[in-house]
C-alpha cells in the first residue's frame, strides 16, 4: 500500500565518484548504481539498494556470471547465462532460492540497473559460443534461464525481508552524485532515524546549480489572444481582445532526492529542487469597445521538454518548460491598452515542498511603457492585471507506477494597472497607478 508522499527539498551534491564498481559482487546487501548524464535525456543519477544479503544478488562477471544473450531494450525477458567464475560466487543467487531475489545487471542487459528474478531453471538449449566453451578446456558445464522482470510488488517480503532504495540526481555535471558507503547502511540510518539521514544527506550537497549546468538554454518567443470576445447588434458590433506576447531565454538546473523501498515498493520521501535565470519580455495589449469582466484563465503559450531522468522500473521524471499567460479585470468601453511585461530573474532557487526550502533569487523589472488611448468624455474605472508564468512542470511515475504526481514550480511575473480616469474634450482627470511582482509556487496534483 502506498503511503503518503513526505516531501524533503534537494540540494546539489558534491561527488567523490560517479561511477560503478564492475569488480565487486552485490553480496553484502547492499548495491549502488551510477547512472552517467547523456546531456540530452538524463541525469547525473546514483541509487543505493540495501536488504539482506539473500534478498539482493548479481548476475554480473563480477559475481561469476556470464550471460549467453540478453536484449539491451526488454523489461521483461527470459536470458541464458552460465558460471565461469567461482561456483561458490555464483551459488549465492540461490542464497535462499533464486526467484523473488533482487539482482545487479550487467550495463547491456536490460534497460534498467535492477531487476526481480521471476523463475529459474535449467536451459534445454546448453549450447554457448566457443569464447565461452573455451573457458572451460573441455570440462561439463550447465546453462541456466533465468525469467527477469521489474514486478517488485510481486515479491513477497516475508522471503527476504524488505529493500530499502535511496535517489539522488542532478543536472549539473559537476554535482555528479554518489553515496558515501559509511553512511548509507540502514543499520546506521536506524540508529540515527530516517529523517535525521535524510537531513545530513541534504545538507552535504553543494548549493550551487549553476556548477557545470548540462540542459541546453531554452528560447521562447511567442505570440497569442487568450480573450477575444464581441456582441453583435443590429446597429453596432461591440468586442474585448487581449492580445499577449511572451518571449525568454532561460537557463534551468534541478535536481531530486528519494527515499522508499523496492521491496515491498513504496515511495515515502521525495523533494525537488529548481534552479533559474531568465530574460523574461512580455506585452499586453487591450482593445475595447464594450465594457467586460475579463478572465482568461492561464493560458500554455509554449512548452518545451527538458531531459529527464529514468530509471525503467523504479523511477521515471519527466519535466517541461512552459510559459503561461493569464489576463483579469475589468475593461471599459472605447479602450486602447498597452503595457509591458519585461523582467529579469537571476539566481532563482525554488523548492518543492516550500515548506522545506525558501524560494530566493533576483528579479529585476525593466523599465515598463504604458500606452493608453481613451475615448473622449469616457470614464474609466478598473483594473487590469497581466501575467507571464514560466513554469517546471515535473511528471512523476515510480515503482511500476503504485506512485505518480505531477508537481510544478511557478515563477509569476505580474503587471498590475488600476485605473481611475475622466476624460474630457481636452484633458484628463484621474490617476493610473502601475506596478509589477513576482511571486513564486510550487504544488503538487
Amino acid at each position: 500500500m502506498l503511503k503518503p508522499f513526505i516531501f524533503l527539498p534537494f540540494l546539489a551534491i558534491a561527488v567523490v565518484s560517479a561511477g560503478n564498481d564492475w569488480a565487486t559482487p552485490c553480496f553484502g546487501g547492499t548495491c549502488r548504481y551510477n547512472q552517467q548524464s547523456s546531456g540530452s535525456s538524463t541525469l547525473w543519477t546514483s541509487l543505493v539498494i540495501n536488504g539482506s544479503p539473500a534478498a539482493i544478488s548479481d548476475i554480473t562477471p563480477a559475481a561469476g556470471w556470464t550471460i549467453v544473450g540478453c536484449s539491451p531494450d526488454s523489461e521483461t525477458q527470459d536470458i541464458r547465462l552460465v558460471c565461469t567464475g567461482n561456483p561458490q560466487d555464483c551459488a549465492h543467487l540461490d542464497k535462499n532460492g533464486a526467484v523473488g531475489t533482487i539482482v545487479r545487471l550487467p550495463e547491456d542487459c536490460g534497460p534498467m540497473p535492477f531487476a526481480r528474478v521471476a523463475n529459474k531453471w535449467l536451459s534445454q538449449d546448453q549450447t554457448v559460443p566457443s569464447s565461452i566453451t573455451a573457458k572451460f578446456r573441455g570440462k561439463s558445464f550447465t546453462v541456466h534461464e533465468l525469467a527477469l522482470d521489474t514486478d517488485f510488488s510481486s515479491v513477497d517480503p516475508s522471503q527476504n525481508g524488505e529493500v530499502t532504495l535511496y535517489i539522488q540526481g542532478s543536472s549539473a555535471s559537476g554535482n555528479q552524485v554518489d553515496f558515501n558507503t559509511t553512511t548509507v547502511t540502514d543499520g546506521d540510518i536506524q540508529a540515527r532515524g530516517l529523517g535525521d539521514w535524510i537531513k545530513e544527506v541534504l545538507s552535504g550537497f553543494a548549493f550551487n546549480y549553476t556548477r557545470s549546468n548540462t540542459l541546453p538554454p531554452i528560447s521562447v518567443q511567442k505570440a497569442f489572444t487568450p480573450f477575444d470576445q464581441s456582441i453583435s447588434c443590429p446597429n453596432f458590433t461591440a468586442e474585448v481582445r487581449i492580445d499577449v506576447s511572451a518571449s525568454a531565454v532561460a537557463e534551468i538546473s534541478y535536481g531530486i532526492a528519494a527515499v522508499g523501498k523496492l521491496i515491498p515498493p513504496e515511495l515515502t520521501e521525495f523533494g525537488i529542487f529548481a534552479g533559474l535565470d531568465a530574460e523574461l519580455d512580455g506585452n499586453l495589449k487591450l482593445a475595447s469597445t464594450a465594457t467586460a469582466l475579463i478572465d482568461t484563465g492561464v493560458v500554455t503559450v509554449f512548452q518545451q521538454g527538458i531531459p529527464g531522468l529514468d530509471i525503467p522500473g523504479i523511477l521515471s521524471i519527466g519535466p517541461v518548460f512552459k510559459v503561461n499567460v493569464e489576463a483579469n479585470g475589468t475593461a471599459d468601453a472605447n479602450v486602447d491598452l498597452d503595457v509591458d511585461l519585461s523582467y529579469t530573474v537571476s539566481n532563482a532557487k525554488i523548492f518543492f515542498p516550500p515548506q522545506h526550502g525558501s524560494s530566493s533569487g533576483g528579479f529585476t523589472p525593466a523599465d515598463t511603457n504604458l500606452k493608453l488611448s481613451v475615448a473622449p468624455n469616457a470614464s474609466l474605472q478598473g483594473a487590469i492585471e497581466g501575467h507571464v508564468i514560466p513554469t517546471i512542470e515535473f511528471g512523476l511515475s515510480a515503482l511500476g507506477g503504485i506512485a505518480k504526481a505531477s508537481i510544478d514550480l511557478n515563477l509569476d511575473t505580474s503587471a498590475n494597472l488600476d485605473l481611475s480616469l475622466q476624460a474630457t474634450s481636452n484633458s484628463f482627470a484621474g490617476c493610473i497607478d502601475l506596478s509589477g511582482g513576482l511571486a513564486t509556487s510550487s504544488f503538487s496534483r
